[in-house]
């Protein structure tokens, strides 16, 4: 044994330097365990402790203990690893930048360079780690939260169980007597709402006093600021002919509008858009247009709106992990992605996911520090939210469940009981509703769920989505949904990589391997299970938030100078003048990079459908956007361009639309005055006699041609009266 006296952490058993409050190895509190024994010269112990009398010793803290000698070989040339590797990944990151190609894959001399960067960065960490003895703020969470374990009944909190529990066996009772009526969301809501009664202390903060406010007014603005920036930019042009129509997005819109009209009907079910999509998700857009106006403005905005509320929770993670500098650069990474900003403008319900992940995870953090039951059952309810909007929102319960697994003995997890009762209530109205459905639905969508003919076989598309959709942050081929290049820009794509090889070096702090599981769990539900043979743009946005916040964590360890530290040079931090100029410069800068991608670089790449540039057409050229005496003619009119139309003009003129089978030799022309007809498909034969026909008839119309920005769609436009 070493001379030195020491204390021996319960928990991982880790033999700690003399006067460590916070254990060295898992981050728990040394001082709030008295199971901790002394080790030493003056110790009663004989000689080494065999690993196996250790009590409470999980699998990762013994990995984590094997791994010790080689932490402290690596420490000395921590810094040096890091820089290298800090260095090899912007390397790498710049050259797959400057070396991007539409439709080519990335070069090997990149991709190479981001994983050597990314393990020597890991291993700088790992070693950088062994001379870092600040606490974790989940370190000690499962020691100090939950004192008892349980939750002390009083007569007004039996009533209010007795009461919540009533409401939900009536609502269960009343599904499965095949209920579909919407006051069914009310039994369900106060049902939640009186079996959150017992889980209210004292302790718990809901009074702000005027001092807090104080405190908290520079994160209250700053956090104001950035919904207020991430709205404005993408709201001005929400309405646009050039994010008009992708393709299949209208369905959502169409049974919005349908629970607009008719009401709200079997809101636990899973039959909604395309009979796969949470109805209750179509709800929450029906909501929102409720409140505001029904148009494709504010249907739209539903998507804008789910992104804005992402942005306070990934402000309070990124402040919780890393203080103030980490939670500005999180949630700025967020807010000025490019990425996001192309699912802000989609009908889709992708983007509403984002919101249920991010607060559900907070809620849980919040819960464990502040040892607040009531915490983690809202964290349960809003993590079984996720059942009701898209399906990556589904994977926040294996996250936590896993975290819980490698934080926690198993008697402790019994102490996160709270939580698992608010997912079970928000998640059993719509099992007892679907049932084996609501899961044969979910499969349905990962990889496997499609015909090969479409996908292949589940193991190449494994294969296949490990080596297109890690990289894709990095380097992205593909351009879908208004997304072209690499999913973040250089400077966010290099934090990213870096906060991700941090997170792994530091990986027996708890708050790490949180952020890494949120990271790994969320990567493998929407990149490696995907059922796409390409990029899988409309689905990699759920990992946006994790890699944000490793990205924001790792400028915040920069800033303080606890990750790269200078000799003799104490860092004055994210305060001082030139750490705060440099800081909002690059953030700057990442907000340019991102604008310049989505609304200059894209759009010059970009493929649009032949509806939507036939509405450009319409409303910015040749017929002076207005549909009185305007034709299109298409291959097919009614499944995309009518609704797209309508949106637009709710109960309004739509101009006359005509199918190519409508169309014949004489010509089909409906009475004066006409302006312009507009062809989505010139080039097919169908109707080039037709063409034809209109040129005899009006010699004096002529046609032109309208085109999206990158020529690579166009239609054509006959004007009757070429002046």
């Amino acid at each position: 044994m070493s001379s030195t006296n020491g204390l021996l952490c319960a928990s991982c058993g880790f033999a700690n330097r003399a006067g460590a409050n916070f254990c060295g190895m898992c981050g728990s509190s040394i001082s709030a365990m008295p199971s901790a024994e002394r080790v030493g010269e003056n110790s009663t112990l004989s000689g080494p402790i065999p690993r196996a009398e250790i009590p409470g010793v999980s699998i990762l803290s013994r990995l984590q203990v094997s791994l010790s000698r080689l932490r402290r070989i690596l420490a000395p040339v921590s810094v040096a690893l890091l820089v290298a590797g800090a260095l090899i990944v912007a390397l790498g990151q710049a050259y797959l930048t400057l070396a991007y190609e539409p439709g080519r894959a990335a070069p090997n001399f990149g991709v190479l360079s981001l994983a050597i960067g990314f393990v020597l960065f890991a291993l700088g960490a790992f070693g950088r780690s062994a001379s870092d003895d600040a606490a974790d703020v989940l370190g000690s969470a499962r020691v100090a939260a939950f004192p008892s374990g349980i939750v002390k009944f009083s007569p007004s909190r039996v009533l209010a169980v007795s009461l919540g529990a009533t409401l939900m066996a009536i609502l269960v009772f009343r599904l499965l007597g095949g209920s579909e009526s919407s006051w069914d969301m009310l039994l369900w809501l106060m049902a939640l709402c009186a079996l959150a009664v017992p889980f209210i202390r004292r302790s718990d903060p809901f009074r702000v006093s005027v001092t807090a406010v104080r405190e908290r007014t520079p994160d209250i603005l700053i956090v104001a600021a950035l919904v207020w920036i991430f709205v404005a930019l993408n709201s001005h042009d929400l309405t646009d002919w050039y994010y008009s129509a992708i393709g299949d997005e209208y369905s959502f819109y169409a049974l919005a509008t349908d629970i607009l009209r008719d009401g709200v009907t079997r809101p636990f079910s899973q039959e909604g858009v395309y009979n796969h999509h949470p109805y209750l998700n179509s709800v929450y857009q029906a909501a929102v247009m409720w409140v505001f106006t029904e148009n494709h403005f504010w249907w739209k905005f539903s998507s804008v709106l789910s992104g804005a509320l992402s942005i306070p929770g990934l402000y309070i993670l990124g402040h919780t992990f890393g203080g103030r500098k980490a939670a500005i650069v999180s949630a700025a990474l967020f807010s000025f992605s490019h990425y996001i900003f192309a699912h802000a403008h989609v009908g889709y319900n992708n983007l509403e996911s984002v919101p249920i992940a991010v607060w559900s995870i907070t809620l849980f953090v919040l819960g464990l520090r502040k040892g607040s039951t009531l915490l983690l059952y809202a964290a349960g309810v809003v993590a079984g939210l996720g059942f009701y909007t898209h399906y990556s929102a589904r994977s926040v319960a294996p996250i936590m469940f896993a975290f819980g697994l490698t934080a926690f003995k198993p008697r402790e997890m019994l102490s996160l009981w709270p939580l698992v009762l608010g997912f079970a209530l928000a998640f059993v109205p719509t099992f007892v509703v679907e049932r084996e459905l609501l899961f044969t639905r979910m499969f349905s969508q990962a990889a496997g769920g499609y015909s090969d003919s479409v996908s292949g076989g589940f193991v190449d598309r494994i294969l296949g989505n490990l080596k297109n959709n890690l990289l894709a942050f990095n380097y992205n081929p593909d351009a879908h949904t208004w997304v072209s290049g690499a999913l973040l820009d250089p400077i966010s794509a290099v934090l990213a990589v870096l906060g991700v090889a941090l997170a792994l070096g530091w990986l027996r702090f708890p708050s790490q391997r949180l952020m890494l599981i949120w990271f790994a769990v969320a990567m493998v539900a929407t990149g490696v299970l995907s059922p796409f043979p390409t990029v899988a743009v409309t689905r990699l946005y759920f990992v946006v938030p994790p890699l944000a916040i490793l990205g924001g964590i790792l400028a915040a360890r920069i800033m303080d100078g606890t990750l790269l530290p200078k000799k003799g040079v104490e860092s004055r931090g994210f305060g001082s003048r030139p750490w705060a100029t440099a800081a909002l410069i690059i953030l700057a800068a990442i907000l340019a990079l991102n604008a310049l991608q989505f609304w200059h670089v894209t759009p010059r790449v970009f493929h649009h459908t032949q509806e939507a540039v036939a509405i450009g057409a319409m409303r910015l050229d040749a017929c002076d956007g207005e549909p009185e005496g305007l034709i299109m003619v298409g291959r097919t009119t009614a499944p995309l361009l009518k609704p797209a139309l309508e949106s637009y003009s709710p109960g309004g003129v739509l101009p006359r639309l005509v199918d190519h089978s409508d169309v014949n030799e004489g010509g089909f022309l409906p009475s004066e005055p006409l302006k312009c007809i507009i062809f989505l498909n010139p080039e097919d034969a169908d109707i080039q006699a037709f063409r034809e026909n209109l040129s005899a008839r009006y010699p004096e119309g002529r046609f032109t041609t309208f085109s999206n920005p990158s020529g690579k769609a166009s239609v054509e436009i006959f004007r009757f009266n070429s002046g």
